[in-house]
């Protein structure tokens, strides 16, 4: 499993820390589970394929986007899947009932997200 990352991130010590007001990771896996160990107070926005995480995959901590849509994001069920980050934890992403392959992508804004790495099951 690769992944590739967009905007600048700081390669620090055991993490990788967002330094330009946005970033993103670009992650092909094939698993049933996806967890990401990461820090700081972020909101990340996340797609599985290009589009809003369908229900059946979204992890334990992952929330669509807040009524109203914020950010030019709608409600609702095809509304854009959150990963609230506050503090450093490890974040249930992706569950799924079996191993599929998908390409994750998490975008988030403002500096200071800090990312240890990814766990898969």
């Amino acid at each position: 499993d690769l992944f590739y990352v967009g905007g600048t991130w700081a390669n620090e010590e055991g993490h990788m820390r967002l330094v330009s007001e946005s970033g993103s990771i670009v992650l092909r896996y094939y698993a049933k589970e996806v967890n990401i160990v990461a820090g700081g107070d972020a909101e990340i926005e996340v797609t599985v394929d290009g589009r809003p995480v369908p229900e059946g995959l979204r992890g334990s901590d992952m929330a669509p986007a807040p009524a109203g849509g914020g950010q030019g994001r709608e409600a609702g069920p095809a509304a854009a899947t959150v990963l609230p980050v506050a503090g450093h934890d490890l974040y249930n992403v992706v569950s799924g009932g079996q191993a599929e392959e998908h390409v994750l992508r998490l975008d988030a804004r403002g500096p200071g997200l800090a990312v240890y790495t990814f766990t898969f099951g």
